[in-house]
This record gives C-alpha cells, sequence and structure tokens, in this order.
C-alpha cells in the first residue's frame, strides 16, 4: 500500500443541520469519539452497493486503512478531522450508534 496521506472532502448543509460543527463536538468532548457524515439517504444500499456508489472514496479507503484526513465544509468554514475509520453499508454497528449525531 502506498505511504501517501489519505484526504477526503466532504460538505455539509447548514439548512439541514445548521449546528453541525457543535453537535460534533460536543459528542467528541463526551465520548472522545464521534462519528462524521452519513453519504447516502433513500433506498438502503448494501456494503457492496455502497464500495461500487462511492468508488473513489473505496479506492482510498481500503478496509486495511487506519487513518487519514477528511476536511469538512460548509463553503464558509472549513474543518480538519482525523479519520480513523470509513464505513460503508446500511448503518452503523450497534455499540457505535452513540458516537453518531442523531440527525444521522
Amino acid at each position: 500500500m502506498d505511504e501517501r496521506e489519505h484526504q477526503l472532502l466532504t460538505v455539509w448543509n447548514p439548512y439541514f443541520e445548521p449546528e453541525t460543527i457543535q453537535v460534533h463536538v460536543e459528542l467528541l468532548r463526551q465520548h472522545g469519539k464521534v462519528w462524521w457524515a452519513r453519504l447516502y439517504r433513500g433506498q438502503p444500499i448494501d456494503t457492496e452497493a455502497a464500495r461500487a456508489k462511492y468508488a473513489h472514496v473505496a479506492e482510498i479507503w481500503p478496509p486495511s486503512r487506519k487513518e487519514g484526513v477528511l476536511f469538512a465544509t460548509n463553503f464558509v468554514m472549513l474543518h480538519a478531522l482525523r479519520v480513523d475509520a470509513v464505513i460503508f453499508g446500511r448503518a452503523l454497528p450497534p455499540e457505535e450508534v452513540a458516537f453518531a449525531p442523531a440527525h444521522y
């Protein structure tokens, strides 16, 4: 595997949840970790379909990759976040739900 630093860029919609950053920061302060982003809404999507739909992310973020950088913006602010995992599939494992904002 190449050793380049892998980076992702996401955009959040402040109209959907105007306090997005604050909600995530509060969960991070409470638990020491927080999940960021749900990239897909709509009909249920399985792991392979998600990997196909987001092929570029799957390519730079194989299951063995453990860390990287995510840049998140609403076109006004830019935040850099350390990423420990990218999960493709329908939902978080039940034990991880407490670490995700309720609006996901």
